[in-house]
């Protein structure tokens, strides 16, 4: 039952909370393992990626794109290091929300493991042209509970 969360949290076993800085740090981690062990599938290592940095992609699609066409190590690489500038600048501005825990229902961001549950309801708020037009700008839908 862990697996999924461990994908998006490698550290959630050193009891650490999911939160987007610390997303930012995990990735650079990842990126720092790549490049010294060198795994030979690019396509396991753009999975980990996207769910290690879910938050970011859905904010940064064109980055999302990117990485989504890529298909060397390489190039994943180099997107993500683009990604992560953005991510370390975004961070500065808004520190507080970056260091907020994104596993509860008020989270300012959604995580990829809790993507489904938004904020613990089962149907979206707003409607579905509210859902659509949010997915559309790139905005994860929120769910209410009743």
């Amino acid at each position: 039952m862990s697996s999924e969360g461990a994908l998006e949290n490698p550290s959630l076993f050193e009891d650490t909370p999911t939160t987007r800085a610390g997303q930012i740090v995990l990735a650079e981690e990842y990126l720092a393992l790549i490049r010294e062990h060198r795994p030979s599938s690019a396509a396991t290592v753009k999975s980990h990626v996207f769910k290690l940095l879910y938050m970011a992609l859905a904010e940064y699609t064109d980055l999302r794109s990117a990485l989504g066409s890529v298909t060397s190590i390489e190039d994943i690489s180099a997107v993500v290091e683009q990604l992560l500038a953005r991510e370390r600048a975004a961070a500065a501005a808004s520190a507080d929300a970056y260091a907020s825990r994104c596993d509860s229902t008020d989270a300012p961001f959604v995580s990829w493991y809790r993507r489904h549950r938004g904020t613990g309801g089962n149907e979206p708020t707003g409607g579905e042209e509210e859902c659509a037009e949010g997915c559309a700008e790139g905005r994860t839908p929120q769910l209410e509970t009743d």
